[in-house]
């Protein structure tokens, strides 16, 4: 018996998974300060590390890691790229040599650069042409941070959403924090967002029939079921990775995963309609928790994504269950 529905609510199999998923990203997150990197000298400094120095680093890797042509890339392994080839004057990033990580022509691209303060119709332009921007803030050395997207007024700082590298867990920022910015660097890309691949909300539920419903429950069995998801990608780039559920309670937070990631490959411009398999419902429909679709383009050892996004930050609502499947409420 198939039901249109907007809504699921899902647990069992517990995966514990990294809370740069427990916020709603729309574009990929690294931290300088991770473990797994901030020792790493950084470039040919003897004394500067990835932790201290490395937010320039650490905000391009963001912006390959969030581009669909590109593998999975992490600060660690950019440094060593950048290493190899000539990439730095000491510990400052060379500009026109990063850009060559992922190719000349394709990929992440430098296609433009301003050093003026506060240069709100340079960075609002590039937006609007779909670029992102590395912004320098502060003062002294200063710190960059990357923008990923404007809401407002193009000559307000408050408008600017960042991503900020020297937070040790994610946050929600503005460039108003610093009050404004010194330079940018703005690049292109087929940046992989929750813009560009979406679920739809023809989103449908298939659960037992009553009489499977009876047998289940003789046998002691958790009911399952089986939510169908159509994804879609509007790029004009094939986009590959892991997709899974999360598990959030209403107020937003995170819980856990839900069964096995699904590792797809969506063409540009195409719509997939994905299987997610449900173990068990029944017992956890009353705490009206609510679904998030979690994309990754790679696991870690223990099955969990890494640099997960956050695909529809509303989640999909709970419903209420009826045992005899003679109705399903939406709310």
């Amino acid at each position: 018996m198939k039901q249109n529905i907007l809504l699921i609510l899902l647990l069992f199999t517990l995966k514990i998974i990294s809370a740069q998923v427990i916020e709603d990203l729309n574009f990929s997150w690294y931290s300088q300060t991770d473990e797994r990197w901030k020792y790493e000298n950084l470039g040919y400094s003897r004394y500067n590390t990835i932790g201290r120095s490395g937010c320039v680093l650490t905000c391009l890797s963001m912006l390959f890691n969030s581009e669909a042509s590109n593998p999975h890339v992490t600060p660690e392994e950019l440094n060593a790229w950048l290493v190899k080839n000539n990439g730095y004057a000491v510990a400052d990033m060379r500009w026109e040599i990063v850009a060559k990580y992922d190719g000349v022509g394709k990929g992440v691209e430098l296609v433009g650069q301003s050093n003026k303060r506060n240069d709100w119709s340079f960075i609002s332009n590039h937006i609007d042409k779909g670029n992102k921007i590395i912004v320098k803030v502060g003062s002294a050395r200063g710190h960059w941070v990357l923008i990923t997207d404007k809401k407002g007024a193009y000559n307000r700082s408050a408008s600017y959403e960042v991503n900020d590298p020297g937070l040790a867990i994610y946050r929600k920022r503005t460039l108003a924090h610093w009050g404004g910015f010194r330079a940018a660097r703005a690049f292109s890309g087929d940046w992989v967002t929750r813009d560009q691949l979406t679920m739809s909300n023809d989103t449908q539920l298939i659960s037992t029939d009553s009489l499977d419903a009876i047998v289940y429950n003789v046998y002691n069995v958790i009911n399952p079921a089986e939510l169908y998801v159509n994804i879609k990608n509007s790029l004009n780039a094939p986009i590959t990775g892991f997709f899974m559920l999360g598990v959030y309670t209403n107020e937003n937070k995170f819980i856990n995963t839900t069964g096995s990631p699904l590792q797809l490959t969506i063409n540009q411009n195409e719509q997939k309609e994905v299987l997610f398999p449900i173990e068990a419902i029944d017992n956890f429909l009353k705490n009206n928790y609510q679904i998030k679709l979690i994309y990754a383009k790679s696991l870690d050892k223990s099955g969990s994504p890494q640099n997960a996004l956050v695909l529809n930050p509303n989640g999909i609502n709970s419903f209420s269950f009826n045992q005899d499947n003679a109705e399903i409420m939406t709310h």
